[in-house]
């Protein structure tokens, strides 16, 4: 079984999840000093689309959960296995 990798954010993990729990995804990425193009761009998802989120235009839940995964919780989705997926899957969160 291959092990979960984690991306390190020098944003401290509670004010990531303060931030993302505020669905305040524009301030999330700006305090990570990551250009639009980039924080989308890692979860596959067009720079006019995330544009248009920090906008407030309603995001599919498979998204937020992204974001979640990817930014707020760090995790490298560059070489995920399917054991690492289902290890995911696993993984509590307290989110609405």
């Amino acid at each position: 079984m291959a092990r979960i990798r984690y991306i390190q954010q020098h944003v401290p993990l509670e004010r990531r999840r303060e931030l993302f729990k505020a669905g305040r995804y524009n301030s999330l990425r700006k305090s990570l000093q990551v250009s639009q193009e980039a924080f989308w761009g890692a979860i596959d998802v067009p720079q006019v689309t995330g544009y248009r989120y920090e906008s407030g235009g309603k995001i599919p839940l498979h998204v937020v959960q992204l974001v979640r995964l990817h930014w707020v919780e760090g995790i490298d989705f560059r070489n995920l296995e399917r054991d690492d997926v289902n290890g995911l899957r696993q993984l509590e969160w307290d989110g609405e």
